[in-house]
């Protein structure tokens, strides 16, 4: 069977199945060696508004207390292992995450779309954020089930949304929905994918993230951010967070934010 039939299939099939049948997947694959826990999301509500600007402070205290994906612990420094499979587990580096929030919050992030939720974490701590400064509407799409993170934990005017992005029905579903102050892409990494995405988001998101943008396993990433900053250079600001723990760059985010 080749790949496109492989992945209309199972795209088709995902949103179907039932959340605890998802987790059983996660876990017998390996991805998912221990359970999640949103409990530290809760800390997040009485966190002092100003320190949502402040990114040394996310990087060194609130970032590691959330829980880390130890998928890949390789990546992050020995002061982290024991934040390693704990919490949300999400999947960033503090170093670059806690820049890139800092400056969004900055920016005042009303309204938010995540493109590729994986568990959920980095969706949940967005938002739990941006929410100490103004009320946000916030949006989570990915092929479904619901993720793990968000069956658990309810914020209001924030959803899922089982859907693809790569399809009709999501251009249609967006252009209803929309605009977006934010759009952080992190869903398919194939190169085409990722620049349909930029493409489709582009007339609704006053501001784009694109995850994984130095990430050696996804050189098309890398490429179509690369293309979009060339391309668009005077109809946005272009930021790039992409310090790393190792000699190696990995990960990095890129901010796009419309002049």
């Amino acid at each position: 069977m080749s790949s496109s039939l492989t992945r209309r299939a199972w795209t088709r099939l995902r949103p179907h199945l039932p959340g605890w049948v998802w987790e059983r997947a996660l876990k017998a694959s390996g991805y998912l060696r221990h359970p999640i826990d949103v409990t530290p999301l809760k800390t997040l509500a009485t966190m002092p508004p100003e320190r949502v600007t402040d990114s040394a402070y996310l990087a060194k205290h609130v970032l590691p207390a959330m829980g880390i994906s130890d998928h890949g612990p390789d990546l992050f420094p020995p002061e982290l292992a024991p934040r390693l499979g704990t919490g949300v587990q999400h999947y960033q580096f503090p170093v670059q995450f806690a820049p890139y929030l800092a400056e969004i919050a900055r920016r005042g992030t009303l309204s938010y779309l995540e493109i590729g939720v994986e568990h959920g974490g980095t969706f949940a701590i967005t938002v739990e954020l941006m929410r100490r400064l103004q009320r946000v509407r916030a949006v989570a799409v990915d092929l479904g089930p619901t993720p793990l993170v968000l069956r658990h934990w309810h914020r209001p005017d924030t959803e899922f949304v089982a859907i693809d992005s790569q399809t009709e029905d999501f251009r249609r579903w967006l252009a209803s929905r929309g605009p977006f102050d934010l759009v952080f892409i992190d869903g398919d990494h194939a190169e085409a994918a990722v620049r349909q995405d930029i493409k489709t988001v582009r007339p609704y998101a006053g501001m784009i993230a694109v995850h994984d943008i130095t990430e050696p396993h996804f050189p098309g990433v890398g490429r179509v951010w690369r293309e979009f900053r060339a391309q668009a250079a005077s109809e946005y600001e272009f930021h790039e967070f992409i310090d790393h723990y190792g000699s190696e760059p990995r990960l990095g985010i890129g901010l796009a934010i419309r002049r």
